[in-house]
């Protein structure tokens, strides 16, 4: 708008002598309209796809030393404080016993004491179990660990079923774990069953792979690094009893996929 009222204000200053600069008579703008473009004057799109740029290779972050001891397992979101298969978990959550192999015996499972000063004090009747947790033990981060570390508190189920039998857990004092079944089991069944691990307070025995970094340990071994996707830097913890058990400085955690 402001390029017609300049144009037409310039030509109205002229002398009727002066002749007109733009052949043809009528409006500027209507001797010379700008034409909509057509369909063919859009640009078309190329149809070749792009290809799509190859990602960035991860570096890995966690070196490797050759003192270290390197454990690979697949990634997971989630580990159980309980199973005693995943290196992670028995690695830095510790349960009431371990097992031993003894040479010269038949390769089957042997408990020993491990949080729990020895095998659990079981009643004539086989409805009550007792373990006595050792005194003065702590978690990596310091925290006091005693009875309640192994029930609802520290993130157990407070009742553990097995077939026809059920037993709840309860810390009677501040260092005696009980459990109380409802039918008695077998010996060397009730103590792969009650093998429990000692979890902070509030702690669920299931943790999601990205909070183990946060949380307090109780195991041979405690996390020093944690690389998300790559793996986790265990090194000893200073708090565990028995220092036979660290037989590496330092213990590697590498995803495989």
């Amino acid at each position: 708008m402001l390029a017609a009222l300049s144009l037409t204000a310039c030509r109205g200053m002229r002398s009727e002598e002066e002749p007109s600069e733009v052949p043809g008579n009528g409006d500027v703008l209507a001797e010379y309209p700008v034409e909509s473009p057509t369909p063919t004057d859009v640009p078309i799109p190329d149809p070749t796809p792009t290809s799509t740029p190859a990602p960035t290779p991860v570096v890995p972050t966690i070196v490797v030393s050759d003192n270290d001891h390197v454990i690979f397992m697949p990634r997971v979101e989630y580990i159980d404080a309980n199973d005693r298969t995943c290196p992670l978990a028995s690695l830095l959550f510790s349960s009431l016993l371990y097992t031993v192999e003894i040479p010269g015996e038949p390769p089957t499972t042997h408990f020993v004491g491990a949080l729990a000063s020895d095998l659990p004090e079981v009643s004539e009747n086989g409805l009550i179990w007792t373990f006595n947790i050792m005194d003065g033990l702590y978690f990596s981060n310091g925290t006091p660990l005693n009875a309640s570390s192994f029930i609802s508190g520290g993130g157990m189920l407070n009742a553990i079923r097995h077939e026809d039998a059920t037993a709840i857990v309860s810390a009677p004092s501040r260092l005696a774990l009980q459990l109380n079944l409802s039918a008695p089991i077998q010996f060397h069944i009730g103590l792969g069953l009650f093998n429990l691990a000692a979890l902070p307070d509030g702690v669920a025995n299931l943790i999601n792979i990205n909070y183990v970094a946060e949380t307090a340990s109780f195991g041979p071994y405690r996390i020093e690094r944690f690389a998300p996707g790559e793996g986790f830097v265990l090194i000893r913890n200073p708090f565990y009893p028995n220092a036979f058990i660290h037989e590496f400085d330092r213990v590697i955690i590498l995803f495989n996929n």
